[in-house]
């Protein structure tokens, strides 16, 4: 297997919705509130739907303590 292909393959990602976001600013507080936890690979906001599509490592994630963050900034976790 080639580099390429062995780095892909040390890659496991997962995506979370989460529900209620609707500006910027919702983004930067979730981003904020979860900068320091290992794992979190990105942020992407989907604005039609307002939701924000977080994209991790669910082997680094625990994915119980990243929805209690962000239920207890008051969005809903999908």
């Amino acid at each position: 297997m080639c580099e390429c292909c062995a780095n892909h393959a040390k890659k496991h990602e997962d995506h979370i919705h989460v529900q209620g976001v609707n500006c910027g600013h919702c983004v930067n507080a979730i981003e904020k509130a979860l900068a320091d936890m290992p794992g979190i690979n990105g942020l992407e906001h989907l604005a039609e739907a307002n939701q924000l599509k977080i994209s991790f490592d669910a082997r680094l994630v625990d994915v119980a303590k990243l929805t209690e963050i962000i239920t207890g900034l008051g969005y809903n976790v999908a």
